[in-house]
């Protein structure tokens, strides 16, 4: 990095002793092992190039080639690129004496570049241009070996290069990283009859992450495809182990108490949403621990159609280990012993894996609770037909929360929930339900709100696994509506909504034209927005915001946005609830941006003639008034897509001032 009181020149074509000057003024060499320039064993000249790994404040790899007797050399944040065509930066820094070309050590606290430098590659290179702004050289290492070019591109302090490779990647067959992977989820059952044939490992019921990991970044995604990265910054530091690697891992997020055992309370208290000082400050006072128990891709290969064993083995040799992650134990065979000794110490239980079998659905699994059967809800009447125009059964109902459950359950977890139940289906009687009923299990979870209007707190039941779900399902609760803010922090909701209903004849497609002018304000505003269906025939746009925001700054801003939509579009748009103001226009509902309001909530089902959902859709979508999804659509889109409102769970936003 460049002093801020003398810029170091670019890279030239004539190398003088006078340019190791910045080398030797950044450095006291009494306090530390790096090379000074001049001695013997910089005779040799060449054209020499050589990567260090160098594990400082921050990861990064530097690049030095011999040039005129100094190591010109550059810091690439990102590591080497792979591909032809990726552009990634290339800060040059002072140039260093040749001998730094072989040096391995450890720059001690205090002194600049303090960290492990360690030689990543080294080799040869030949030059086919070189100016003041550019450089065009085929490297001949083990790691790096073809063309590359580098180019200047400016900067603040006119430091800052790009690298590119030019030839084709040296494996033939890599495969791109995917975007999404939907982790594999263990099925409840009982220890499997062919003990020798499976691993055991703990379970440790934490929040399941996906991690996405290159050179110098992480991406950290939950069950349903939620980018959480920024809730745990303690992981942060899993890039120095994964080095070079381009890596997916899958594992848990656990949070251990006191007593060393997972401590599911104080877990949740890390999902909460919030700024950058709250979630380092949550990182320090409620550390977790990423359990690593599967590699799903490596350097430019899909492993999930290897067996277990040889990805766990993958998995082990690449020596993941450190303060906040590491590699989860398993013992192969012997299940019954490790059962008995999770039982032994309150841990929840294990799950047994084929030894033989791929990272895919159907791989056998099995969840294996230490405390006997896990609460299970028996599903009654199962044959039950809820929807009489498609035959569509009770079982059918719960096959379809059951199938959406990792990317529904992150959207209710731990609000209020509002039953709709349907008891003969849904043309029979039904039922608004806000109180959890007495017969309520007592593993459901409950939150007691306060009530207004009768005097003493509500005890809501809440979904928050998949357990919850199918108790729902069971009790003929077809639609799911929940609150906009959690249940123990009721008067603080993460996201705002704005309901879209059309006043016949206006219809969907008239909301989609309201929706994208909303779109359009919170462009203005600065602010993301995002659409789903509401099931009906309406359309809702959720505006994220996951901060300290209440409800007193969110209904009125909500009230007047719809109000100044209708006033700059009176013919199509009311803000008005009276029935006499909404014919042949889309009301733009604000009203639920209240504390004791509930609204459905995304991936529900809905009570019509078909079971259709409450569906997250692109903006793209929208334009194209494709609004109509019924239960196959959204699992199929589910499996093509991952959730599309995951976004909506953590982007952190703040209303205008």
């Amino acid at each position: 990095m460049k002093s801020s009181r003398e810029k170091e020149p670019r890279p030239t074509a004539t190398r003088t002793p006078e340019q190791l000057r910045e080398y030797r003024r950044k450095r006291d060499f009494g306090a530390t092992p790096e090379p000074l320039e001049g001695s013997a064993a910089a005779a040799a000249a060449g054209d020499r190039f050589v990567v260090q790994e160098h594990s400082a404040t921050r990861l990064h790899w530097d690049l030095r080639l011999e040039r005129d007797g100094v190591a010109v050399s550059w810091a690439v944040p990102n590591g080497i690129p792979e591909v032809p065509g990726e552009n990634r930066m290339a800060v040059h820094t002072e140039d260093h004496p040749l001998q730094y070309l072989s040096w391995e050590g450890v720059i001690p606290k205090g002194n600049y570049g303090a960290g492990t430098m360690k030689v990543w590659d080294s080799g040869t290179y030949e030059t086919h241009e070189w100016t003041d702004t550019k450089a065009t050289v085929t490297f001949h290492g083990e790691q790096v070996n073809g063309r590359y070019h580098l180019f200047h591109i400016g900067g603040r302090e006119g430091n800052d290069w790009m690298i590119r490779r030019v030839d084709p990647p040296l494996d033939p067959n890599r495969e791109p990283m995917p975007e999404h992977v939907a982790p594999l989820t263990p099925t409840p059952g009982s220890l499997p009859a062919d003990d020798a044939a499976h691993a055991y490992e703990i379970a440790w019921q934490g929040r399941r992450a996906i991690a996405f990991c290159e050179p110098g970044r992480l991406r950290l995604d939950d069950a349903a495809g939620g980018d959480i990265t920024a809730f745990y910054p303690e992981l942060g530091r899993l890039t120095r182990s994964v080095g070079a690697h381009n890596l997916i891992l899958d594992g848990e997020l656990v949070a251990l108490g006191d007593d060393g055992k997972p401590d599911a309370a104080r877990l949740e208290r890390r999902a909460k949403p919030g700024g950058d000082s709250a979630m380092r400050r949550r990182a320090r006072d409620i550390p977790v621990v990423y359990e690593i128990y599967d590699l799903l891709y490596a350097d430019g290969h899909s492993l999930t159609e290897l067996p277990w064993r040889e990805r766990r083995e993958r998995l082990r040799a690449l020596e993941l280990d450190g303060e906040h992650w590491r590699v989860s134990q398993h013992h192969e065979g012997d299940g019954a012993a490790l059962l008995a000794a999770a039982r032994a110490n309150g841990l929840p239980g294990i799950v047994a894996k084929p030894l033989d079998s791929p990272y895919v659905p159907g791989a056998g699994w099995v969840l294996v609770a230490a405390a006997g059967e896990q609460p299970r809800v028996e599903l009654t009447h199962p044959d039950r037909v809820m929807y009489p125009s498609t035959g569509f059964t009770k079982a059918d109902v719960a096959d379809y929360y059951r199938s959406v459950a990792p990317v529904l359950l992150p959207h209710v977890h731990g609000r209020p929930l509002s039953m709709r139940r349907f008891f003969q289906g849904v043309d029979g009687p039904k039922r608004w339900e806000k109180e959890c009923p007495p017969q309520a299990p007592d593993w459901l979870t409950k939150v007691a709100v306060p009530s207004e209007a009768k005097g003493h707190p509500i005890n809501y039941c809440v979904i928050d696994s998949e357990d919850a779900l199918m108790w729902s399902a069971n009790h003929a609760n077809l639609e799911l509506h929940v609150t906009l803010a959690l249940g123990e922090d009721i008067q603080r909701p993460t996201h705002m909504v704005f309901d879209l209903d059309p006043g016949e004849p206006a219809d969907i497609s008239d909301c989609a034209d309201v929706g994208l002018l909303l779109r359009g304000m919170f462009d203005q505003l600065g602010l993301q927005s995002f659409a789903k269906t509401t099931g009906s025939k309406g359309l809702q746009v959720y505006v994220p915001l996951n901060s300290d925001v209440t409800y007193e700054q969110t209904k009125p801003f909500a009230r007047q946005v719809a109000e100044l939509l209708a006033e700059r579009w009176p013919e199509r748009v009311t803000a008005n609830m009276a029935k006499r103001e909404r014919r042949g226009k889309v009301l733009v509902d604000w009203s639920q941006n209240e504390w004791h309001k509930s609204t459905v909530a995304v991936y529900s089902l809905r009570a019509r003639e078909r079971p259709t959902v409450s569906t997250p859709v692109t903006w793209e979508e929208v334009e194209a008034r494709k609004l109509d999804f019924d239960h196959a659509d959204v699992v199929q889109r589910i499996e093509q897509h991952g959730d599309l409102f995951a976004p909506v769970l953590t982007l952190v936003q703040s209303l205008p001032g």
